[in-house]
């Protein structure tokens, strides 16, 4: 009678292993084939409902591709920053399975795609690195990026918001340096911080609190410190003569073109 419980058990356990293996797995196509288009909301549906659908024969968990490093002429943009008109859009998407489907890989900028496989010119897609080329307008833009493989996998970035301006250069908020106080007779150095509209060639002066000049800084528009978006500038609180400066509270002058648009005070304490 016990023989004859194993039997039936093991007689379960076949079918129960059967049943598991016949999955009901949806690729991408089949959804799109359903009535999926490349509008902005269907995309993503289908995004994200193709996203990991189709599994890996060896661990039957899926395998997406990736999608990372995104940044905007060689920096992390956050949302609600300002760029450049005609910023260089870089990203790596790559997939470590059966590689990206550029026919279906696509950035998505403000509702409208554009696919790996017809960027346009200036434009590349080569080896996982994406350095993409826009001439954007004065306005609020948003933009996406959508990876698909050639196993029907699919992956999605999270919508970035940004800011193009024009005209008079100005600083968005406040200029701020940390740390606050600093020792530079230790090496440390302090970084002042800002956010401009717009590229521009900026030029920031250090005085100390009489009014006598200690340092000047200059930075040449699409560098760091003069570039549309946050930007950070390095002082070791070595003056213009060579010299560490002295214990005192100093006046950072952010200006463009002559004009102060930004300051803020940092203190030296050795």
């Amino acid at each position: 009678m016990g023989r004859l419980r194993r039997i039936i058990a093991a007689i379960a356990f076949f079918f129960l292993l059967a049943g598991l293996s016949s999955a009901y797995t949806v690729t991408g196509e089949s959804f799109a084939s359903a009535g999926g288009s490349s509008t902005s909301a269907n995309y993503a549906l289908y995004s994200s409902m193709g996203d990991g659908l189709a599994a890996s024969a060896v661990t039957g968990e899926a395998v997406s591709p990736t999608i990372s490093n995104i940044q905007f002429d060689g920096k992390t943009v956050i949302s609600g920053d300002y760029v450049s008109a005609n910023p260089t859009i870089t990203a790596t998407i790559t997939d470590d399975s059966s590689g990206i489907d550029t026919a279906r890989s696509a950035v998505e900028l403000d509702g409208s795609f554009t696919y790996l496989s017809a960027l346009p010119a200036g434009s590349s897609y080569l080896a996982g690195s994406l350095n993409y080329k826009p001439a954007l307008t004065v306005g609020t833009h948003s933009i996406t990026f959508h990876a698909a493989d050639l196993a029907g996998n699919w992956a999605t970035s999270e919508a970035l918001s940004f800011k193009v301006d024009s005209g008079e250069v100005k600083i968005s908020g406040a200029a701020l340096n940390y740390p606050n106080p600093f020792n530079p007779a230790s090496g440390q150095t302090t970084e002042i911080n800002y956010e401009l509209n717009i590229n521009a060639d900026i030029v920031i002066y250090l005085y100390d609190l009489i009014g006598r000049p200690i340092k000047k800084i200059t930075c040449p528009s699409g560098t760091d410190g003069g570039r549309a978006g946050y930007n950070r500038v390095t002082w070791n609180g070595i003056s213009d003569f060579g010299e560490i400066v002295a214990n005192d509270v100093y006046i950072a002058r952010i200006t463009q073109g002559g004009k102060q648009i930004g300051k803020c005070k940092i203190a030296v304490l050795k």
